[in-house]
């Protein structure tokens, strides 16, 4: 059972949800209440999208594991994502209970504020997720985002640039650094992101919302370096082309 649970992990780890559900499955068979089991069960039910199924594993993993804290918190995760927000709520602060520095449930707690425009609130929950675990994704990408509605564009680059650096793949971080620059006046910088995305992911609708909101900025600053507006025009548009 052993190469079982082995194979069962690979394949999690490797993104192959459905074959790792089956595996575990089997794994679970063996031994129905282990808790680890029923969490990646969960997990991988989450990972094909399957929020009914992740649920009810993560409540079978709790009742196998009244202490776990890492199913309460992703049962917080789930609950949100579904907008059962009363739900998130008290699953988060079970899993707080359990352990006061779980980042997942910080994290949620902090959503549960910023859903809300509370902002401090949310601030005080994505700040003590950071202080567990220091680029936590959505504690830094929010805290980020918070400081850029607040207009505060210089902490929202530190913040920002800090996601992007953690995870330079995500896309959202990278339209709200890009964002953020343009506002600082920093629009070299803002194109350079731009452009690389762009080449990376040219059917990326986000590109559509940004180019509207910044095209005449975009301009503005190609036209300051070719001194040529109808130039400058053809440059943003030859990024942004298909956005």
């Amino acid at each position: 059972m052993q190469k079982a649970e082995e194979k069962a992990v690979a394949c999690y780890q490797s993104g192959n949800f459905a074959a790792a559900l089956r595996s575990f499955l089997n794994v679970l068979a063996e031994d129905p209440k282990r808790e680890d089991i029923l969490v990646y069960i969960a997990n991988c039910y989450d990972g094909l999208g399957q929020k009914e199924e992740a649920v009810a594993y993560y409540r079978k993993a709790l009742k196998a594991n009244k202490k776990s804290d890492i199913a309460a918190a992703n049962l917080a995760i789930i609950f949100y994502e579904l907008q059962d927000y009363a739900e998130a709520q008290n699953a988060a602060e079970r899993a707080l209970k359990i352990n006061p520095r779980n980042a997942s449930a910080l994290s949620v707690m902090g959503n549960l504020r910023y859903r809300k425009k509370d902002f401090d609130g949310a601030l005080k929950f994505y700040q003590r997720a950071m202080e567990t675990k220091r680029d936590f994704y959505t504690a830094v990408l929010n805290a980020a985002s918070i400081y850029f509605e607040r207009r505060d564009f210089n902490t929202a680059y530190f913040y920002a640039k800090r996601s992007v650096q953690s995870y330079p793949d995500s896309l959202e971080a990278q339209n709200l650094l890009a964002g953020v620059c343009i506002e600082l006046g920093r629009s070299d910088e803002a194109i350079l992101i731009l452009s690389e995305l762009y080449e990376k992911n040219p059917e990326e609708e986000t590109f559509k919302t940004f180019f509207l909101k910044y095209h005449d900025v975009l301009v503005l600053y190609a036209a300051s370096i070719l001194k040529n507006v109808d130039a400058a025009e053809d440059v943003v548009l030859g990024c942004f082309v298909q956005a």
